[in-house]
């Protein structure tokens, strides 16, 4: 519901129709259970299970849905349909689970994975406002966990050659700031000393963070850097010991 009114592309109409739900489980065993329809439309329905489920999970419905609300198998008595779980609400010992029909055929790979967890392709804009879809895309959802760890994303999206490539880049930087440490001069090593902590902050924030649009980041590395001597004659060694000019 949002803003009162339910933001749907078909409506739901309220009824009250056995329905037999049947999951499956990781190690390929079947489950079955009745259950009673408390509302459908010919997009989805919702009803109460005792059995866990998943958000994501696929189910197998069998139901003696009207009609106008098939998209197939006008004449059979029992209506067929795949279904993925779009919906939870805990209810005691039970779960109430909403659902959006798939059609006849499972979804792509299913016969591999019956057990796995399955997206929907692409959300449409009005979604985001309905609080069901929106609580499963916040990263605060137990049900899709998101680490929200720069080093997780860059081995997703650019696999062990970019996450290398990062590892090494983001190391040069802890490397220059103990080759200023080693200068002996004393404003050096105190930026040494800052750089150092800082170093060890962003990347800890990396842990928590997955974005690489974090001014502090860049600025707080790009002074080091710029501290960096860029000719011979920025250190002159004098009596043993490096000098800053």
């Amino acid at each position: 519901m949002a803003g009162g009114r339910e933001r749907r592309k078909d409506s739901r109409m309220a009824m009250r129709l056995p329905v037999r739900a049947q999951g499956f489980g990781e190690d390929g065993s079947t489950w079955t259970e009745m259950s009673t329809i408390g509302d459908a439309s010919s997009g989805g329905a919702c009803f109460c299970l005792k059995h866990p489920v998943t958000f994501g999970q696929v189910l197998l419905l069998s139901l003696p849905i009207p009609k106008n609300f098939r998209q197939y198998d006008l004449s059979e008595p029992s209506y067929r349909t795949y279904a993925l779980v779009r919906n939870l609400a805990p209810l005691g010992d039970t779960y109430r689970v909403g659902v959006l029909f798939l059609g006849k055929n499972p979804p792509r790979d299913f016969e591999k994975s019956p057990s796995g967890l399955y997206l929907l392709p692409k959300y449409p804009d009005w979604s985001v406002l309905i609080p069901e879809v929106a609580r499963q895309l916040s990263p605060d959802s137990n049900l899709i966990p998101n680490t929200k760890s720069l080093y997780v994303r860059l081995l997703a999206e650019t696999g062990l050659p970019g996450f290398w490539l990062f590892v090494v880049f983001f190391v040069s930087f802890l490397a220059i700031i103990l080759r200023m440490h080693a200068s002996g001069t004393p404003f050096l090593r105190f930026v040494a000393v800052a750089g150092l902590f800082g170093w060890f902050g962003i990347a800890l924030r990396n842990l928590t963070q997955d974005s690489f649009t974090i001014p502090i980041m860049w600025v707080m590395l790009g002074m080091v850097v710029g501290l960096v001597p860029v000719s011979p004659r920025v250190f002159r060694p004098k009596g043993g010991e490096m000098n800053y000019r």
